[in-house]
């Protein structure tokens, strides 16, 4: 998929974030759930994919309709408590970055283009 008018761009933010290596394994445990409430209040929440880079290094990609989809979701997050116990995993945040995909090759990408 590349941007164009018929298909708009979505709107990324990477989380590169520390994790205690002890809570890995609960950080993964409650990761799908925590997805699945983001998108019930948020559907705009396209894809989220999680990375580990190192030991305690993740980087946490959340890929958005809108430019202004994370601030849509955190405003309704205080009711998502599979968020919270997410969130309360993260040691702390080393940067944060938001860009534009301009193109994907990924399966909601491929599926557009098959249908075209």
């Amino acid at each position: 998929m590349t941007t164009t008018p018929d298909h708009p761009a979505a709107h990324v933010l990477v989380f590169r974030a520390e994790v205690d290596p002890a809570d890995a394994g609960a950080l993964l445990a409650v990761r799908a759930e925590a997805i699945e409430q983001a998108r019930s209040v948020h559907p705009g929440l396209l894809r989220a994919e999680l990375v580990r880079l190192d030991e305690r290094t993740w980087l946490d990609v959340l890929v958005f309709d809108s430019a202004d989809g994370d601030e849509r979701l955190m405003a309704a997050a205080g009711g998502l408590p599979a968020l919270g116990r997410m969130h309360a995993l993260v040691a702390g945040v080393q940067s944060l970055d938001r860009g534009v995909l301009e193109h994907s090759t990924g399966p909601q990408a491929l599926a557009r283009e098959t249908a075209q």
